[in-house]
């Protein structure tokens, strides 16, 4: 950075304000864009607060806020023609980035004063969230990527229509892999399984060795609060979910709480189908010696939700016939009609003598499933 004559102590000011901005904190832990645009609204924003500071002083003699202004704006011109630009480019871009800045510094200033008179932070917040993550109401939450996996194979390697339209969802954030190829010959069913949460595996080589890989079946929802500061202390975790039988609130106490997602660091990860199938809340009580058995495991009570059989009785019996539990798919376990007998008693589907209950439909639902009752009210009771 060149300087013109100006105070030392704004320059340093200066220095530490593009220092922060390009801390990997907001580009690794936040995940924001490493471009010019957001290195720009982070800059305008500790510099807002350098601007708020000295105003609040009240010193008119002061020029501080002046100057910052001046080795700032010297610094984002020089910057872009570093990057090329020329002088009718590089005029029109300062334009913008003024009225930017007097704009953002209204916003940020509207804000704080809210903030303080009424220790309502929302305003604030909300200007930030619009201004750094570019009104990407997504950046707020704490998932970077869905990994969506389907076969053109069921497991049984009998050719199946694909149910997954990515082209449905407008979201950068989903991550859609398909594997198009049969599964090897005279393979039983749970191998196949294993085979196809082992394909997601090789096509996740965009996560980092630090980052938290969630896996979950289709049915099952982890509970979002939990992810909010998540951390996981053990080696692996796993999330204790509520249980619920062909209706969103008919509930399953038998089966809950159900072991259902299952976390662990892509460093640890070397398999899919181990963390899903090996790692139990059980073997953390086993003895030392046991070293076949994985001990490290963190337990995640209210963990959400399994979801199971939330189908119509055509499609469960469709379900049971390629299942995993063979035992479960012959004609007594997959006749549409006993199915939708036992979906009217409110009975397990297996005769294990299991009778579900109805739930209130509350806050302790997915916020989605309550704010779009009307969408699934035939799944509710």
């Amino acid at each position: 950075m060149f300087f013109k004559k100006k105070n030392n102590q704004v320059k340093i000011i200066y220095q530490n304000i593009v220092e922060i901005s390009r801390s990997k904190f907001f580009y690794l832990d936040l995940k924001l864009k490493d471009d010019f645009e957001t290195r720009f609204d982070l800059i305008i924003f500790h510099a807002f607060i350098i601007f708020f500071y000295y105003k609040n002083l009240n010193d008119k003699k002061s020029s501080i806020s002046q100057d910052l202004f001046d080795i700032m704006f010297n610094d984002f011109e020089n910057n872009l023609r570093e990057m090329g630009f020329g002088d009718i480019a590089v005029n029109k871009k300062m334009k913008v980035f003024i009225t930017a800045f007097y704009g953002r510094i209204a916003q940020y200033s509207k804000g704080i004063e809210i903030c303080i008179a009424k220790n309502d932070k929302s305003l604030l917040q909300q200007t930030i969230l619009n201004n750094i993550y570019k009104g990407n109401i997504e950046s707020k939450k704490y998932i970077d990527y869905f990994v969506i996996c389907e076969s053109k194979y069921d497991h049984k390697n009998n050719i199946k229509r694909l149910n997954f339209d990515i082209r449905d969802y407008d979201s950068k954030k989903i991550k859609y892999i398909i594997l198009d190829k049969p599964f090897p010959n005279n393979n039983d069913i749970w191998k196949n399984q294993a085979i196809q949460r082992e394909f997601i595996l090789e096509h996740i080589t965009f996560a980092q060795p630090d980052d938290y890989v969630f896996f979950s079946d289709p049915d099952e929802i982890p509970n979002p609060k939990i992810l909010k500061d998540f951390e996981l202390k053990k080696k692996y975790g796993i999330f204790l979910q509520k249980f619920y039988n062909y209706k969103f609130n008919l509930f399953n106490s038998y089966e809950t709480p159900w072991e259902g997602s299952r976390v662990c660091k892509k460093q640890n990860l070397k398999s899919i189908d181990y963390m899903r199938q090996k790692i139990k809340k059980k073997n953390m009580h086993y003895k030392f010696f046991r070293f076949d058995k994985e001990k490290s495991v963190e337990v995640f009570n209210d963990g959400g939700w399994h979801f199971n059989n939330i189908l119509e009785p055509e499609e469960i019996s469709k379900k049971l016939k390629t299942f995993a539990h063979t035992e479960y798919s012959g004609d007594h376990f997959t006749s549409v009609e006993q199915i939708r007998k036992k979906i009217d008693k409110k009975v397990d589907l297996f005769d294990r003598g299991e009778k579900y209950r109805i739930e209130k439909l509350d806050d302790t639902f997915p916020q989605y499933l309550i704010e779009n009752k009307n969408l699934f009210k035939k799944f509710i009771v």
